[in-house]
């Protein structure tokens, strides 16, 4: 077995999207304080954020080793390739890693239970069962085509609303609109994987709904989340922030995410796509921690 460097393991978690769990938590933190008179606790809000990341790098460690036992990660994965396919780690080291994120979630979170109560317990586990599940049985998410809700959720309302609730016991209108946003950005990114990889994972049982419906399914699925983001920026909640226009800066890579889905982007071509779909999840979060600052 291969050498395993620290680098190694920061690619396997799949740093470009951990986006997706910072940027939700951040938001929330960012309402709390704008819209309560609650003293709003650093500590708190990182260990939200600390456990949130433990939770997705979790879920993309026992995602590697699923699909490498399914034998989606195969030599003709047009993805980047995962440590398991490169024989650098074993299937029982991968599997105790994801283990062992989820099990850290689990402790860190012990103090957000007892400030935040039984709905904070709640969130944790069925956030860890669902993480674990995203691609594992019995309810393996993925590979049914289920995964897109559940994204939309536990990386956007869930987490948003989840932080307001640890400092109020109670969460807004906003922080619902915001947290919808966040998620469905985030869900561009699962889906444009989906897009990519949808030939080798229907060859191998692994019906996402892009290996179900195909590309043109997926291609739609596109437009729609961004069509949905860019409806919720005209709600109330949002539209009477301030610098509007600011916060509509993410659609610039957005529109380069649909021009290479829609006019036929090769499926290596994708990777760069997926980078400019997180760009646009990125800008999105910072525009909007910008306005909740002004």
């Amino acid at each position: 077995m291969a050498h395993v460097s620290l680098k190694d393991w920061i690619l396997a978690a799949r740093p470009k999207t951990l986006t997706a769990a910072f940027i939700p938590v951040i938001c929330g933190h960012l309402i709390v304080n704008l819209h309560s008179s609650t003293h709003v606790s650093i500590s708190i809000t990182s260990l939200a954020l600390l456990c949130a990341l433990l939770i997705q790098v979790g879920t993309n460690f026992f995602n590697d080793v699923v699909d490498f036992k399914n034998g989606v990660d195969s030599e003709q994965r047009s993805g980047p390739r995962r440590l398991l396919q490169l024989g650098k780690v074993s299937e029982t080291r991968m599997r105790a890693a994801a283990h062992a994120c989820f099990l850290s979630a689990f402790i860190f979170g012990l103090p957000l239970v007892l400030k935040g109560g039984l709905v904070v317990l709640a969130i944790g586990i069925v956030s860890i069962i669902i993480g674990y599940s995203y691609s594992a049985p019995p309810l393996k998410l993925a590979y049914r085509g289920l995964a897109e809700p559940f994204v939309v959720l536990f990386f956007g309302s869930v987490a948003v609303v989840g932080v307001e609730w640890l400092h109020t016991r109670s969460f807004s209108e906003l922080g619902v609109v915001t947290g919808l946003q966040v998620g469905l950005l985030a869900t561009v990114l699962l889906v444009i994987n989906n897009i990519r990889d949808y030939k080798e994972d229907a060859e191998r049982g692994k019906l996402t709904a892009v290996a179900r419906f195909g590309r043109t399914f997926g291609c739609a699925e596109i437009a729609f989340l961004y069509a949905a983001t860019l409806w919720l920026s005209t709600t109330k909640q949002v539209a009477n922030l301030p610098l509007i226009s600011l916060s509509m800066l993410w659609i610039l890579p957005a529109a380069i995410v649909v021009k290479d889905v829609f006019f036929g982007a090769r499926a290596e071509g994708l990777n760069r796509t997926l980078g400019f779909a997180a760009l646009a999840h990125l800008l999105f979060g910072v525009c909007r921690c910008i306005q909740l600052l002004w």
